[in-house]
């Protein structure tokens, strides 16, 4: 496994939530991720950090629905699957719940993209059990 972490509060100039300019950056950064991860032998990596600040979450939605749908294509030879992971709300502020994760992973619906999932944040938020398992089955790398 291979993994990639951005953080707006610890990185400038990278994220799912920027200006243009940085999100090339960001696509370019991950593109080459995968090219490291690849290389290595690696299949999967897991972006944990998502901050969207002030972005109404319905336009975080459909803008990280966007970066995903020009990411994906360009990794998609590389083997490599990107995959978004349920995290505590002190990590991040958007797709931080396994059923988030798991909606954005079935509306997306590429190869090249799936869900990961950690126990430590889903007891955090009190998403314990097997249906999580279970709905993600297919799309858990």
């Amino acid at each position: 496994m291979c993994a990639g972490s951005f953080s707006s509060e610890a990185v400038t100039g990278f994220g799912l939530f920027e200006d243009n300019e940085d999100l090339d950056r960001t696509l370019a950064h991950l593109v080459h991720l995968s090219e490291v991860c690849r290389d290595l032998g690696g299949k999967t990596l897991t972006l944990d950090s998502r901050w969207r600040a002030a972005l109404p979450i319905k336009d975080a939605w459909l803008q990280c629905r966007d970066f995903l749908e020009i990411l994906l294509p360009e990794i998609e030879d590389h083997g490599t699957t990107l995959c978004f992971a349920p995290m505590p709300e002190n990590e991040g502020d958007f797709c931080l719940t396994a059923r988030e994760c798991h909606m954005l992973s079935l509306a997306i619906d590429h190869p090249s993209f799936g869900l990961s999932l950690d126990s430590a944040p889903l007891t955090m938020r009190g998403e314990t059990g097997h249906a999580h398992f279970i709905c993600a089955r297919g799309r858990l790398k």
